[in-house]
């Protein structure tokens, strides 16, 4: 489960002015760096937004980690194949 940070942590885990944060989200991608949990709020994956933030010229590398990130979500996992109850005839 990822731990998302307000725009001040993640201004500061970046060494950046929060405003700043703004400017960048128009390369990012919502729904993978950031979140809008209502319309006042916004929270950044860390570990892909400090990827991105080192990797911004190289984003080929940074598709990458995308997809992989993307893999990983449980709702992308494949779906366990059970075995049906037995049911007994009448």
């Amino acid at each position: 489960m990822v731990s998302y940070l307000s725009k001040r942590e993640m201004a500061k885990l970046l060494g950046v002015h929060p405003d700043t944060l703004k400017d960048y989200r128009q390369e990012m991608i919502e729904g993978v760096h950031f979140i809008r949990p209502n319309s006042r709020v916004i929270r950044y994956n860390p570990d892909l937004v400090t990827h991105w933030f080192a990797n911004r010229q190289n984003p080929q590398l940074h598709q990458f980690v995308i997809d992989s990130y993307l893999t990983s979500l449980p709702e992308n996992q494949p779906k366990k194949r059970g075995t049906k109850p037995n049911q007994k005839s009448a």
